[in-house]
């Protein structure tokens, strides 16, 4: 009897659910992309780097579009047509089709990271670009954008990585966070080699160089980074926003390449870090890592947001997880 009654509540239960299962639809899809990075043989530190990927809906259609930033060519023979960064509209059904033309969007420069938001308050979403050179901000006129960056005042000339939009003030209107790499141009390429063989530097080779922090002003953005006190200098890949002590304002989290990583938090408008007492900045063993890109959620489903910092090989992935207070 006690045999059966293991069988019948073994067969009771419920059947697990089944493995969650991707497939490789690029090609089927539409989406014809390639990186190009501009290596002629030159070994500029900046053709190692990848670009960065945004989705968000540009037409109001209520489907998620693609935007994917492009490097483009560095020195040498100039390619054929020229590189330029790429945005797929969705047309449902799992297929895109290739806007960018149409839309204004494809920008030459040397394309890192992106993001999208409404940073005008006028109903659709706008196109904000950092690059190896000067950034670029694409705002949205009805599915068409127009480049204005410079007239903004956010095309920050510096190697910037990732970047986003966030309300640091809480004024009702996004700001703009811009993270910046390491201090590097073309004509200071510095020559590293492994042994008597030529290869790329490691990022000691290059100062770090601060992030920038612009506050929407309506009409402009001003740049705030020294007013609101978030002016480390870094070598900053990877950026992430969260309330992380629950006070209702925004903090930001940067990943910095071989260097310690910064927690600034948002004290209203005014940015301490605070990445040491909360645990944010190094490894378990007190070690920086070279963090690469970072996100915020919460995992653990505890009603406070946790980490997730990504690093380079040979290395660990770190999981700074809040518990009641500090990280």
């Amino acid at each position: 009897m006690r045999a059966f009654s293991c069988l019948l509540l073994l067969a009771c239960a419920p059947a697990p659910p089944p493995p969650v299962q991707y497939a490789e639809v690029t090609a089927a899809s539409g989406i014809d992309f390639v990186h190009y990075n501009g290596a002629q043989g030159e070994y500029y530190y900046v053709e190692t780097f990848g670009s960065g990927v945004a989705f968000f809906d540009y037409d109001n259609d209520g489907w998620q579009d693609l935007y994917l930033a492009n490097g483009t060519y560095l020195s040498g023979l100039r390619p054929e047509p020229l590189p330029v960064s790429r945005l797929y509209r969705n047309q449902q059904a799992g297929r895109f089709a290739d806007v960018t033309t149409g839309t204004a969007t494809g920008h030459s420069g040397y394309g890192m990271g992106c993001a999208a938001a409404d940073y005008d308050n006028d109903g659709d979403q706008d196109l904000y670009l950092t690059c190896f050179g000067p950034n670029a901000l694409y705002r949205n006129e009805g599915g068409r954008f127009a480049e204005k960056g410079r007239e903004l005042g956010v095309d920050d000339s510096r190697w910037g990585t990732s970047c986003g939009f966030l309300d640091y003030d809480l004024d009702g209107d996004l700001d703009l966070f811009a993270v910046n790499y390491v201090d590097f141009a073309l004509e200071r390429n510095v020559v590293c080699k492994q042994g008597r063989i030529r290869s790329y530097c490691e990022p000691t080779a290059y100062a770090p160089v601060g992030s920038v922090l612009y506050r929407n002003d309506g009409e402009r953005f001003s740049d705030a980074t020294q007013e609101a006190g978030t002016t480390l200098e870094g070598r900053g890949l990877g950026v992430a926003f969260s309330d992380y002590d629950l006070d209702g304002d925004t903090d930001i989290y940067v990943a910095n390449d071989g260097m310690m990583n910064f927690l600034y938090e948002n004290r209203r408008g005014r940015f301490v870090e605070n990445g040491l007492q909360a645990g944010g900045r190094y490894n378990r063993d007190g070690r920086a890592e070279a963090g690469m890109g970072v996100d915020a959620g919460d995992f653990d489903n505890d009603g406070d947001p946790d980490l997730l910092v990504t690093n380079f090989s040979r290395e660990t992935n770190t999981l700074p997880q809040q518990r009641p207070g500090p990280l």
